[in-house]
């Protein structure tokens, strides 16, 4: 695969001193730097001349001083511009093992700025109080929800075909986010994913703790194949502790 540089020279986010780029408005060296291992690293950037060169790399966030003079004269705040121009539609997907969790999740969801355009959530069938846990997420007044009630003796895969299924066509999303048994969801983790996806442009998809499933960031069109044949073409980037980074490539 062939990569293009990214000339920070005519970005309107460069920090200059003098004339000499010291930085980027948006940290866009140390996402690269700290995300991504692997993939990229420090030596990706180019800071031998007078502007940043970022190699290997097309940066989803570059902007020309006339297109920040744009905004300037619509009173408009360039980094809200980029991030709500650059953030993704996802599809949430929540495996529930506590359901005296919900409330909480379903108090975060409400909260995010970038909430899900659709919401699954996968419960056991043997739960008590169904109709209670309906009513909680009717109170809640989401745009799209759904709850899929599975047997416990299913494999994740299995559940989560039952929710996406049937689902997935009607959702009007490019990406799936599919989490199990997490206690919240918050800011900070729908804006890494977004910074994933537009940092990893080139690649097909992003799956993360699939060993001991955390769960994982895909695109809409590419679920079946990630799902259903994922150990027979990852390569594995990163271990965090129980996080894995893995690349579809």
């Amino acid at each position: 695969m062939s990569y293009v540089n990214t000339k920070c020279e005519k970005c309107c986010f460069k920090i200059k001193q003098e004339n000499q780029q010291i930085g980027c408005k948006l940290n866009v060296d140390q996402i690269l730097g700290s995300n991504f291992p692997g993939i990229y690293s420090i030596d990706n950037i180019d800071k031998n001349n007078d502007n940043w060169t970022i190699k290997n790399f097309r940066c989803p966030y570059a902007r020309t001083d006339q297109w920040l003079e744009i905004l300037d004269k619509q009173q408009i705040d360039p980094d809200t511009y980029i991030y709500d121009n650059t953030k993704i539609g996802y599809y949430l997907v929540i495996i529930v093992e506590s359901v005296e969790n919900i409330q909480n999740l379903l108090e975060d969801i409400q909260k995010l700025s970038d909430p899900p355009k659709m919401l699954s959530l996968i419960l056991s069938s043997n739960i008590q109080r169904k109709n209670t846990i309906i009513q909680k997420i009717e109170k809640y007044k989401l745009s799209k929800w759904k709850i899929h009630f599975v047997l416990d003796e299913l494999t994740v895969p299995q559940k989560i075909d039952i929710a996406l299924s049937t689902n997935i066509d009607n959702s009007g999303t490019n990406y799936i986010i599919i989490r199990k048994n997490i206690e919240t969801i918050d800011n900070e983790y729908i804006s890494s994913i977004n910074d994933t996806v537009n940092f990893l442009i080139d690649k097909q998809a992003i799956i993360q703790g699939y060993d001991d499933f955390d769960g994982f960031v895909i695109p809409s069109v590419l679920y079946e194949i990630c799902n259903k044949k994922i150990q027979e073409v990852v390569e594995y980037i990163e271990q965090d502790e129980s996080i894995y980074k893995i690349v579809i490539t």
